[in-house]
């Protein structure tokens, strides 16, 4: 039996992003992505606003330059351009990674 605890608002469901909560975003994934944890389901889902918290159970560790932590890092900062350069996580029907 596992038991999971759930706070904040995921990232989807927070209608407007601003300069302040994309450099929280960008730092939180940038160091992630620097000890070589990728996290393969980062979705809005999985990203929880309020409590600075981002769910890693299907984490992986690598090492910081391999590809699937390459490639998720720059998929991220991406998507945190885009919801920056948008103003809202809504008009994002998806930000799955890989889609």
């Amino acid at each position: 039996m596992i038991f999971m605890s759930y706070g904040g608002v995921a990232a989807e469901r927070n209608p407007v992003i601003n300069d302040f909560l994309v450099e929280r975003l960008v730092k939180a994934f940038t160091e992630i992505h620097a000890l070589g944890v990728y996290h393969e389901d980062l979705a809005l889902r999985n990203i929880l606003i309020d409590k600075d918290s981002i769910d890693f159970e299907n984490s992986h560790i690598a090492d910081a330059d391999d590809r699937y932590v390459v490639e998720e890092h720059e998929w991220a900062l991406a998507c945190c351009q885009r919801a920056k350069s948008a103003g809202t996580m809504k008009e994002f029907k998806s930000m799955d990674f890989g889609e």
